[in-house]
């Protein structure tokens, strides 16, 4: 459903996204899923037939419109808190800032969370 959301591409839909996330973030663990008892439709619906991937990974979607990622970047960081999105709102905000639509002043907050992060690494 998320997933589907952010591919609206709007406004309303990444703040919708948000409000949604903000609530109560999913958990990521995608190692738990057996496809065992998928059949081999269900697998072509799930990755590869249509628009997109539909594989449960929603923050991909983030990546294809960094300018309206850029409108949710404050309520995306907190998320740099639980472990199962750190990985991923990392890449999300340095493709942010390659692309020239943050600057330091945006997550300036969070630099001592990097730190400890590089230290720890």
């Amino acid at each position: 459903m998320l997933e589907n959301l952010l591919r609206h591409r709007t406004r309303y839909a990444y703040n919708l996204f948000m409000d949604i996330v903000n609530n109560e973030a999913p958990v990521l663990d995608y190692s738990s899923i057996d496809y065992s008892s998928y059949t081999t439709s269900d697998l072509l619906r799930l990755y590869g037939a249509g628009e997109g991937k539909n594989d449960g990974k929603f923050l991909d979607e983030l990546f294809d419109s960094l300018q309206l990622t850029r409108t949710i970047l404050p309520d995306l960081l907190p998320l740099l808190n639980l472990e199962d999105y750190k990985s991923s709102i990392m890449k999300l905000l340095s493709s942010l800032i390659d692309a020239g639509l943050v600057q330091p002043k945006d997550y300036e907050m969070y630099f001592s969370k990097f730190l400890i992060e590089a230290g720890s690494s």
